[in-house]
Formats: C-alpha cells, sequence, structure tokens
C-alpha cells in the first residue's frame, strides 16, 4: 500500500516542499454581497432564471463583479430557448401529403434551429459556471471559514501576561 499523501505545510515542515510541485495560486475576485438588479434585456423568463441562479451562485460564495456579465448571458441563452420551445409547442411542423396520405415533406420551423443553438450557447455557459455534472468538479468553491471549537476560544482568551490564567468572563 502506498504512502499517503502529504499536505504542502507537511511538505514544508519536513523541508521537501518544492516551487515547481505546488498548485498555481489563482487571482480571485470578491465575490458579490448585494443581489444586483438583472440586464435590461431580460424578459419575465429570463429574471426568473437570474434570480434563480444568482441566488445559488451567491450562496455558494463563487459569484464575482466579473461574473455578471456571463450569467446574463447565459440567462439570456435560457430565456430564447424557453421561448422558442413554447412556440414550438403550438405545432408549426408543416407537414405535405400526398393523396394516400403519405408523407413526402416535412418542413421545420426556423425556431427548431433557433432552439437549438440556444439550448447549445447555454450549455457551454452552465459548464463555465458548474451547472453540468462533469463541470461542477472544475469549479473552485472558496472554503468557508472554520468556527473555532469552544476548548479552542477559551485557549486563546488566555492572558498573555501571565499564560497560566485563563480569561473567562
Amino acid at each position: 500500500m502506498p504512502n499517503p499523501r502529504k499536505s504542502q505545510a507537511e511538505k514544508e515542515l519536513t523541508g521537501t516542499a518544492r516551487r515547481d510541485r505546488t498548485e498555481p495560486v489563482f487571482v480571485q475576485p470578491a465575490p458579490v454581497e448585494t443581489l444586483p438588479e438583472p440586464p435590461p434585456y431580460l424578459t419575465k423568463t429570463g429574471r426568473k432564471q437570474w434570480k434563480k441562479y444568482l441566488k445559488l451562485l451567491q450562496n455558494e460564495g463563487i459569484l464575482a463583479e466579473t461574473d455578471l456579465d456571463s450569467l446574463g448571458l447565459y440567462c439570456m441563452h435560457l430565456q430564447i430557448a424557453e421561448e422558442a420551445a413554447e412556440e414550438l409547442k403550438k405545432g408549426v411542423v408543416r407537414e405535405c401529403r400526398d393523396e394516400t396520405g403519405k408523407v413526402y415533406y416535412v418542413e421545420t420551423p426556423n425556431l427548431l434551429k433557433i432552439f437549438n443553438e440556444a439550448s447549445a450557447a447555454a450549455l457551454k455557459y452552465s459548464q463555465q459556471f458548474g451547472f453540468t455534472p462533469v463541470s461542477r468538479k472544475n469549479v473552485a468553491v472558496p472554503r468557508k471559514k472554520e468556527r473555532p471549537s469552544r476548548l479552542q476560544e477559551l485557549i486563546n482568551k488566555r492572558d498573555p501576561a501571565n499564560p497560566g490564567v485563563f480569561k473567562l468572563a
């Protein structure tokens, strides 16, 4: 059985840390604190998607100010695809039949092309935000700060002048 991997801190303590093997540090923009309004080009359908995904990404702490334009485009493509799907449900496919009733020509509407293109574009944007199962593992989520335990809080309240005395109040 191979030895378990050492953490970067353990490697630094033992003197085996190498700069060429450390993970690169990425610039992480500050997360959005308040929920911004949806872009003006979104209709009711797009604004509903905007609010849904904005809350989801903000709760995870991975939504930055620089992501808002991409999120707006993602919601716009979802809106276009949903509106095209609603029109397609109305049955706009045209069939031409001969005297026997056999279909010899089917005309597909332009809405189908619009739906397919919008769906493909929305899928590409969804992968950047980690909305697909495969892409979810590639999105770096900042770790939330762990709250110190009650014992650690007591140790931190130690009087520096007299290290053996704890301040309980």
